[in-house]
C-alpha cells in the first residue's frame, strides 16, 4: 500500500511538474512579446528544468539562440524537438531554416521536404524547392525541379493521396 503511495505521488508530481513547465512556458512566451528577451530565456530554461521534455520550450528557446545568432544551439535544441515530436511539422520547418542559415542545404530540404509531407496545407514545398533552386549545380537545378513535378502531381490529387503516400513519393525521390 505505501508502495502504490509512493508511485501515485511520484506520477502527481511529474504531472504537476509538466503543469508548471507550460505555465512557465506561456509566461515565457508574455515576456518576449514585452521585450524582455533575458527572462523569457530564463523563464523557458526553468520550465526545462521541470519538463526537461516540454517541446514548446524547448522551440521557443531555440528560436531565442537563433535571434542571438547561436546557431549551434539553436539547431542542437531544434534537433532536440524533432527527436521528441517527429511529426511536428512547425519543428521541421524551424530546423530547415536553421541548417540553411548554417549553409547545411541537403539536410535543410529532407526537413523542408518532411514539414511539407506533415503539413500539405503549409507551403513548405515552396522553400523546399527555393532552396534547391539556389544551389549551384546543374544537377540539383535537375532534381529541384523533378521535385516540384513530384508536388505538383500530389498537390492535382490531393484527396486521393493520403500522407504516407506523400512520405513514400518523398523517401522513393531522395534514393534517387
Amino acid at each position: 500500500m505505501a508502495e502504490e503511495r509512493e508511485n501515485l505521488f511520484i506520477i502527481q508530481g511529474g504531472l504537476a511538474n509538466k503543469i508548471e513547465a507550460e505555465q512557465l512556458a506561456e509566461e515565457a512566451l508574455q515576456a518576449k512579446m514585452d521585450g524582455d528577451e533575458a527572462g523569457s530565456e530564463g523563464l523557458y530554461r526553468r520550465a526545462l528544468s521541470l519538463d526537461p521534455n516540454n517541446v514548446r520550450a524547448i522551440v521557443n528557446l531555440a528560436i531565442y539562440h537563433q535571434g542571438r545568432k547561436d546557431l549551434r544551439e539553436a539547431i542542437r535544441l531544434t534537433r532536440r524537438a524533432v527527436d521528441l515530436s517527429p511529426k511536428l511539422d512547425s519543428a521541421h520547418s524551424l530546423l530547415c531554416d536553421l541548417l540553411e542559415q548554417a549553409g547545411e542545404l541537403n539536410e535543410a530540404i529532407i526537413h523542408a521536404e518532411i514539414a511539407y509531407a506533415l503539413a500539405p496545407e503549409q507551403d513548405y514545398r515552396r522553400k523546399v524547392i527555393e532552396i534547391r533552386m539556389e544551389r549551384s549545380s546543374a544537377y540539383d537545378r535537375q532534381r529541384a525541379q523533378e521535385l516540384k513535378e513530384v508536388y505538383e502531381q500530389i498537390e492535382n490529387q490531393p484527396e486521393q493521396v493520403t500522407r504516407e503516400e506523400i512520405l513514400k513519393r518523398l523517401e522513393d525521390f531522395t534514393r534517387r
